[in-house]
This record gives C-alpha cells, sequence and structure tokens, in this order.
C-alpha cells in the first residue's frame, strides 16, 4: 500500500479517475509479479527495502499443500477430491457438477480465516460432493449458491 499511495503521489493520480486508477493497478500487478526477474517485490527485495516473511522453501511447499485456513486449500482439495466434477474454477468461485445441475461455491467469503477453516473441515470430512453441498448448504455461512 505505501508503494501505490508513493506512486499515487508522485505522479499526481487519483482513485477517482479510471485510467489513474489502471495505472495503480498496474503497480500492484507488477509487486505480486512472481517473476524474479522482473517483479516489483524482488527489485525491492535485491534492494534491502522488504522484510521477507517465509523462506523459499515454505512458498514451494505452500504451491502443492495451500495453508489450511485459506480459501486456496479449498479451492485445492476439492479439485483433488472432487475434480472430475469441477466444471469450472478461479478465485471466487467453484461450479460443480451435482445431479444434472450446477452448484457453486462463493469462495469470496473465506478471505476469513474461521470461516475458510469451517468450510475447508466441510470439505475434508465429506466423502461425497452431494454430501459437501449439503453440508455446506447447512451452514449459516451460506456459500453455495446455484449456478
Amino acid at each position: 500500500k505505501y508503494l501505490i499511495d508513493s506512486f499515487r503521489e508522485a505522479e499526481n493520480l487519483s482513485w477517482d479517475n479510471p485510467k489513474h486508477v489502471s495505472w495503480l493497478q498496474s503497480q500492484d500487478l507488477e509487486y505480486h509479479n512472481v517473476d524474479r526477474d522482473n517483479g516489483l517485490y524482488y527489485l525491492l527485495e535485491s534492494d534491502n527495502q522488504t522484510v521477507r516473511l517465509v523462506d523459499d522453501a515454505r512458498i514451494a511447499r505452500a504451491m502443492t499443500k495451500p495453508p489450511e485456513g485459506t480459501r486456496a486449500y479449498f479451492r485445492g482439495r476439492s479439485l483433488e477430491k472432487f475434480g472430475d466434477r469441477v466444471k469450472s474454477i478461479n478465485w471466487d468461485r467453484i461450479v460443480f457438477a451435482v445431479n444434472g445441475k450446477h452448484d457453486a461455491v462463493d469462495l469470496k467469503g473465506m478471505v476469513d480465516r474461521e470461516r475458510a477453516q469451517i468450510c475447508n473441515s466441510i470439505l475434508d470430512e465429506s466423502e461425497s460432493l452431494e454430501q459437501l453441498i449439503k453440508s455446506l448448504k447447512a451452514t449459516e455461512l451460506q456459500p453455495v449458491v446455484l449456478a
């Protein structure tokens, strides 16, 4: 946020101007660019302007085994368990084929660790996709929507 705010101020950009927002968003994307030769984070890291929170080994582990309290865990585990019935998947939603229709699990609410852990536990305990959808619908979280 500091980088974006600094860039915004230096370039006299405004969040109210859609053209400016595109420039600000590009800074965010460059910061998160995982290419070690081009990513803004890695440039800052090479200049000792960042604090490293996790090592490369932990990052590599998370790529194949996402942390349990995250929606990434839900996405990955859903693919492991029910991948043949996943019709589409993205950051915000997974659409499953269930009994001739489509049910979608809305992942937007899973950014909260507690909510994600509840949904992830339900997923881990579900022996079938039908059980998963039924159990998710029964929670007060209501992460399942008809697609």
